[in-house]
């Protein structure tokens, strides 16, 4: 898949992983499924990864799956991900997000503090996180996901959300959400995130 600064499997296993200040612009094609603007997928996996992406930005439309900074399957598997002041500008697609993409943080943790994006968010996606962020597998005790200050502008699609993706947080994973920066379309996610949630089991904490 192709990625701009990271390549897949970026810091997993490590510590003390930091990209700063880095930038992209151009399209993930849908055919890209899983890559990231800035690192690519499988980023900072692994019993005690930590990885910190700070200050980086992407233009351009978020394929499929995608993640605006950061590719599918981040920090998994005890693994650590955190981006700060990061946003993205480009149309979100399906089950895409606009900072990380699917499968976020499971069985790990990741986190978006004073993050945002811009673009419009189709079917399954989210502002910040793809589908299926802390999606707990079954087996998977330590499914995590935190927003902090983030908010997405863009429209949003039939089944997405403001800041998580659809199937997010699905039996027993975590959303925590802290001082969310809320707009009219993120208002209607919000309702839809709580109608799912009493359906589907998830846990949304509110620290």
């Amino acid at each position: 898949f192709p990625v701009t600064i990271g390549h897949a499997y970026f810091g997993n296993g490590a510590t003390n992983n930091y990209i700063i200040n880095c930038s992209s612009n151009g399209d993930l094609p849908t055919g890209a499924s899983g890559s990231g603007g800035i690192l690519g997928s499988n980023a900072g996996n692994g019993a005690g990864a930590e990885l910190s992406v700070i200050g980086c930005s992407s233009y351009g439309a978020i394929g499929n799956n995608c993640g605006g900074i950061v590719g599918s399957s981040a920090g998994n598997d005890g693994g650590n991900v955190t981006c700060e002041q990061c946003w993205s500008e480009g149309q979100i697609n399906n089950g895409a997000g606009g900072i990380f993409g699917i499968y976020a943080g499971i069985n790990g943790t990741t986190t978006a503090e004073n993050c945002y994006s811009t673009g419009i968010i189709n079917d399954s996606a989210g502002g910040i996180f793809g589908q299926y962020t802390a999606y707990n597998r079954g087996s998977d005790t330590n499914a995590d996901a935190q927003a902090i200050n983030c908010y997405s502008s863009g429209l949003i699609d039939t089944n997405a959300g403001g800041i998580f993706g659809a199937d997010s947080g699905f039996i027993g994973g975590f959303l925590r959400e802290q001082a969310i920066v809320i707009h009219l379309g993120l208002i209607i996610a919000v309702k839809m995130v709580f109608l799912a949630r009493d359906l589907l089991g998830y846990q949304i904490i509110y620290t």
